[in-house]
């Protein structure tokens, strides 16, 4: 994670100012400490932590981390993710914008997002699994990935445009309450899809 990202964090826990402990520009390995309430998240592989990196959505982990690139359109010569992303999005050019991507898996979207915000934007995306493993490429200051619940998320309020989670919801204990979660990171008049 890039030094600069963990302005729009906080403690999954309080809400609290987190201190990022790390070497250089780029954290490879490091942690979050929360000095309000001692909680620490560890920074592993450049993605932090804020839930244990094995947890009940292991199965989608494993998945992900075995079939990498199984629906990507780099992968498999068709286009039918990025068509997913435009026509279930209806997005245009978004530059500059910020953009939350829940529910990432092996971030097959990922590129899709971040060709509609640009040089200027930023897309911030998150797993519960360890697929954000999968999902690794490399290091870019227009993209902020962690492993994270997405009812208990380390993002400040209100600071996405925009946020989209294609095949999550329904894996959710209460749908409902992840979509009142996601709508608490989003500045007022942004949607959901």
């Amino acid at each position: 994670m890039y030094k600069e990202h963990v302005k729009l964090l906080v403690c999954p826990k309080c809400k609290g100012e987190l201190e990022l402990i790390g070497e250089g520009e780029f954290i490879e390995n490091g942690s979050l400490e929360c000095k309000n309430c001692n909680m620490s998240y560890n920074i592993i592989n450049g993605i932090p932590r804020f839930v244990e990196t094995s947890n009940y959505a292991d199965s989608f982990g494993f998945e992900w981390n075995m079939h990498k690139k199984t629906q990507y359109d780099s992968a498999s010569g068709v286009s039918a993710s990025r068509e997913r992303f435009y026509k279930e999005s209806r997005w245009e050019k978004c530059e500059g914008e910020t953009i939350l991507e829940a529910g990432c898996g092996s971030g097959r979207f990922t590129p899709h997002a971040l060709e509609i915000v640009g040089d200027s934007g930023l897309v911030i995306s998150f797993d519960y699994s360890n697929a954000v493993d999968a999902a690794s490429s490399k290091p870019s200051k227009n993209l902020l990935r962690f492993q994270a619940d997405i009812f208990n998320l380390p993002l400040r309020e209100e600071v996405c445009d925009k946020c989209f989670c294609f095949g999550v919801l329904q894996h959710t204990p209460s749908a409902r309450n992840a979509i009142k979660s996601l709508v608490k990171s989003l500045r007022g008049g942004a949607f959901c899809v």
